[in-house]
């Protein structure tokens, strides 16, 4: 028999602030933060008042320990001791936090706000009565006679009332503040209680009845899962850290999403890293084996940027890569051997220049890793369902140059592969991660440049073939004049600008229609050289 199914019943007003300040009712870290005003409480609580729904509190039950919120604005929350039974909040996070600021006079700072906003200020208009259904009896702007905070409304006794007298307050409406104290205090709180069930059906449940809120995030659930007090681990801070590396070396866009897909490749059951895998990882498993899993992901990227020169994460054609290569280095301590760095070149490139990332990654992901398995074997994988989208040289040539292009992205790779060195004075390109984000990048220089083609009535003026990686002072230099104009120029200033030019894949200035400025002959020999390059890379047979 299932001990999970949904439990209804009623809590009171009283009772939902004792076991918030208990600690027994918690709001889990992947909530989003307090974001209701004043006026939006006040129709809650107005409600209440007078009796209408409000709606249902979704609360899961469980022993486990997540990442929680400790304070609601200036009030710290107890906790309780380990093994005791808590209650976090699924569906009603708005509206509880809302009760107890009001309960509590809170004062909570909301994201964009400048100061704190104040909940002593939400009022109760005392010249009207609960018969004026028009009338809004809870309102956050002070009525024009006779008023009184909510927050003392809600927290009345003798003391207050023989103060109201002192403040001038009649017999009427200190009767009437007693009256509204026990609407709120009998009102029935709708409740229903998932207890027991695992934390992946948990938030199964959060997430159909979060349809109209933020879409979750994976990495803050689990950071929620995986805290732990005791064990100083927070899985938040712990990604913060391996993120100041990543970003150190170029590698700062990376997703904290392929940290928890690499975890799950490795230690789920069927090596899959769809969302039920990830949500039933052992809390434990990833708090022993952080350190272990996070060596591997930075061997992945030093791989990257010395096997194979891709100096910034932003040139991938998909970040989900680093899942493949991580989970080789987990599996394998030591150095790739001839064979295996062979085999890993072809699946960079096979990958690289399909569509295969495009749908359904997880699933061709966890497909991958079957691949990465013979790797690890010395073994050759099959490619039957991973189609290259390389055809011919000249296929190249009618492809559009943009940095959200994947098939664009490995060419950027190719590029960088070879190291790219400045016209005017053989000096290796610098390339610095914001001026690549988008395809006018200065980074990104158009052989001949767009201008020059468009003034000349050429097409293809934006193909890959005519891209590629230079300095941002040097793109400015360059500016719309022709190639004959600008190597000229360059030869002068560099001695060496044949060598450079190789760099660049291209072999010959004359051979590359530049002394003419063939265009048309450029686009023909250059993506020849492309192709034979691509082509070298995903043939290891």
């Amino acid at each position: 028999m299932t001990t999970d199914l949904p439990k209804p019943g009623f809590r009171s007003y009283d009772n939902l602030i004792n076991d918030i300040t208990r600690g027994v009712l918690k709001i889990p870290q992947f909530q989003r933060n307090f974001v209701w005003s004043l006026d939006k409480t006040a129709k809650l609580l107005d409600s209440i008042l007078k009796g209408y729904p409000i709606g249902t509190f979704t609360l899961w039950q469980t022993r486990d320990r997540l990442k929680s919120h400790k304070t609601i604005g200036s009030f710290y929350l107890d906790q309780l001791a380990d093994g005791a039974d808590v209650q976090y909040i699924l569906d009603g996070q708005q509206r509880i936090t809302s009760l107890f600021a009001v309960y509590q006079g809170a004062e909570i700072q909301q994201e964009n706000k400048k100061s704190p906003t104040d909940y002593r200020k939400v009022y109760v208009d005392l010249s009207s009565t609960l018969e004026d259904t028009d009338q809004k009896l809870v309102t956050p702007i002070k009525p024009s006679e006779s008023y009184i905070s909510l927050t003392d409304v809600l927290n009345f006794d003798y003391d207050l009332s023989e103060k109201m007298k002192k403040d001038g307050y009649s017999t009427d409406e200190i009767k009437k503040v007693s009256i509204y104290k026990k609407r709120f205090e009998q009102y029935d709180f709708s409740t229903v209680t998932i207890d027991c069930c695992p934390f992946p059906r948990a938030i199964q449940v959060f997430t159909r009845l979060n349809t109209s809120g933020k879409l979750l995030n994976p990495f803050e659930i689990m950071s929620a899962k995986t805290y732990d007090e005791n064990q100083k681990f927070d899985l938040e801070q712990k990604w913060n850290e391996l993120h100041r590396h990543l970003t150190e070396n170029g590698y700062g866009s990376v997703s904290n999403i392929h940290i928890l897909n690499l975890f799950s490749v490795i230690f789920s059951r069927t090596n899959e890293c769809k969302l039920t895998s990830i949500y039933s990882l052992n809390k434990q498993t990833i708090i022993d084996n952080w350190n272990e899993v996070t060596h591997a992901f930075k061997r992945a990227i030093v791989y990257f940027k010395k096997n194979l020169n891709i100096p910034l994460s932003k040139f991938l054609p998909y970040e989900a890569l680093i899942v493949s290569f991580a989970y080789f280095f987990f599996k394998h301590k030591t150095n790739p051997s001839a064979i295996q760095r062979q085999l890993l070149q072809e699946f960079f490139w096979r990958i690289s220049l399909s569509a295969r990332y495009k749908e359904g990654q997880k699933e061709r992901i966890a497909q991958d890793i079957k691949r990465i398995d013979l790797i690890l074997k010395e073994k050759r994988p099959s490619y039957k369902d991973v189609q290259v989208a390389l055809t011919s040289a000249d296929s190249l040539i009618g492809v559009e140059f943009s940095v959200s292009n994947s098939f664009c992205r490995a060419i950027l790779c190719l590029l960088a592969f070879f190291e790219p060195r400045d016209f005017h004075d053989d000096a290796k390109v610098f390339l610095n991660d914001k001026p690549i984000i988008k395809s006018s990048g200065r980074n990104y220089h158009h052989f001949f440049p767009r201008k020059y083609l468009k003034d000349n009535k050429f097409k293809n003026e934006n193909s890959i073939v005519n891209i590629t990686i230079i300095s941002d002072d040097l793109n400015k230099k360059i500016s719309a004049s022709s190639p004959s104009e600008y190597l000229k120029y360059f030869k002068e200033e560099n001695r060496k600008i044949e060598q450079t030019l190789t760099t660049h894949l291209i072999d010959d200035i004359n051979s590359f229609g530049f002394s003419k400025n063939d265009y048309l002959l450029f686009l023909k020999n250059r993506s020849v050289r492309f192709y034979k390059e691509l082509e070298s890379r995903i043939n290891v047979e």
